[in-house]
């Protein structure tokens, strides 16, 4: 799940930091 940062983000632990980036 820390893996997958640049295609779905780690929405459940940073919240739209990464994921909606």
């Amino acid at each position: 799940m820390t893996k997958r940062i640049k295609r779905d983000g780690i929405v459940g632990k940073y919240g739209t930091r990464y994921g909606a980036s």
